[in-house]
């Protein structure tokens, strides 16, 4: 197959994109800094903490709908605009305010802009790109994205110890705000208009059995890593023998998972434009399933297992996220782009969501090695479910030509 090279105005764009997100991300990834540390000193009990660091994923199971209706009706940019400045307003928020309502609005406000620009970005990638670099261009705008947090964590940390709390949260706002004109130099693009008619909600929830194996495995990647194995890194640690400085350690492993998106994202997605989605896909898929195997039984091995295991999900779960991002666009006609693009990411918000409550509660219960156990077999089915599907419903047309035929 003949390689096919992203043209100069598609890597403008899809860079221009992955930009907004990133400087989106600057208040929001600080807050999960900031938040637990200053809680004392702002006033707010711990348990809000954890409500409002969570509720936006909550909020974003119900604003990835709307996102998708809003770029139906008005063009993307003045969509993209509305999103940005959202963004910066909540990120003030943070810093001129300690009342709780107002912050679990801000908290909900942010959900929705973050359903806005993510399926804005990502519409812009599919527009952009072609079946043989939609890969590249999809780990190209994660790469972009994932450089937002990285940074507003280092530097945020940094001007916290200098400027406070609140002026700090008011400067990433500024810098935010930088975002508004990317936005409003992006092309003026309105959806493409489908057939009349209202989608079943079985199509929208759903969307034929391609569909369900992508977004199946986009929502046990979010379940299995980003739910469960993240947060429960310092406990492995802990458990593997890691008695002082866990907590450091765990936090030089987190700066590395984004990282690993940065650096491999666009890789690892080209990978997928060389080789075929539908054989990348469940190859990732299957190898996660087996570092989380290797995980569980490696905690009684020592730290040095662990870390090296870890490393090896971060690479993994980043395959499994770019890979079934591209997939979904393949997958989606472009009259259909908003409506598959909403709903996969509610399938991913929703692993990501539920992942942290169902692993601790399977943590205090059966214990860390059982609730890793538990991860894998998830993944390793999920990736079985998958090689079911591209058997009884090949697409491998799909992905060379861009063709969508129906189940």
């Amino acid at each position: 197959m003949l390689d096919e090279a992203p043209g100069k105005g598609a890597l403008s764009v899809v860079g221009r994109v992955g930009l907004i997100m990133a400087l989106a991300l600057l208040g929001d990834a600080l807050l999960y800094l900031a938040l637990p540390a200053y809680a004392a000193r702002l006033g707010l009990p711990l348990w809000t903490v954890g409500i409002l660091l969570s509720v936006n994923r909550l909020v974003r199971l119900i604003t990835n709908g709307g996102a998708a209706v809003a770029f139906k009706r008005f063009s993307r940019r003045s969509v993209m605009i509305g999103g940005t400045i959202l963004t910066v307003a909540t990120s003030a928020l943070y810093g001129l305010t300690t009342f709780l309502p107002v912050l679990l609005l801000a908290r909900a406000g942010w959900g929705a802009c973050f359903s806005v620009l993510r399926l804005g970005g990502l519409m812009t990638v599919l527009t952009n790109s072609t079946p043989r670099t939609r890969g590249r261009l999809v780990g190209l705008y994660q790469s972009i994205s994932r450089s937002g947090p990285m940074l507003g964590v280092a530097l945020g940390g940094f001007a916290l110890e200098r400027l406070g709390y609140g002026p700090t949260f008011l400067v990433m706002a500024a810098v935010s705000a930088l975002a508004i004109p990317l936005a409003w130099g992006l092309p003026q693009v309105r959806e493409t208009e489908g057939p009349e008619g209202a989608t079943p909600w079985r199509a929208m929830v759903f969307g034929g059995h391609r569909l369900v194996a992508v977004k199946t495995a986009a929502l046990v990647n979010g379940l299995s890593f980003h739910g469960i194995v993240t947060p429960t890194i310092v406990l492995a640690l802990v458990e593997a023998g890691r008695t002082s400085g866990a907590t450091e350690l765990a936090g030089i492993l987190v700066s590395l998972r984004s990282g690993s998106d940065m650096a491999l994202a666009a890789p690892l997605g080209y990978l997928s434009d060389r080789i075929g989605r539908s054989r990348a896909l469940p190859l990732f898929l299957a190898l996660e399933g087996l570092a989380t195997l290797a995980l569980a039984f490696g905690l009684a091995s020592g730290v040095t297992v662990v870390v090296v295991t870890l490393l090896t999900l971060f690479v993994l779960s980043t395959g499994v996220g770019t890979v079934a991002d591209a997939t979904a666009g393949d997958l989606a006609q472009p009259h259909q782009r908003a409506q598959v693009m909403s709903s996969y990411a509610t399938w991913l918000d929703l692993g990501a969501a539920i992942g942290p409550a169902v692993g601790l509660a399977f943590v205090g219960a059966v214990g860390l090695r059982v609730t890793y156990l538990g991860a894998a077999v998830i993944l390793l089915a999920a990736t079985l479910h998958f090689w079911w599907v591209a058997r009884a419903y090949p697409w491998s047309a799909l992905v060379t030509d861009g063709v969508l035929t129906a189940d």
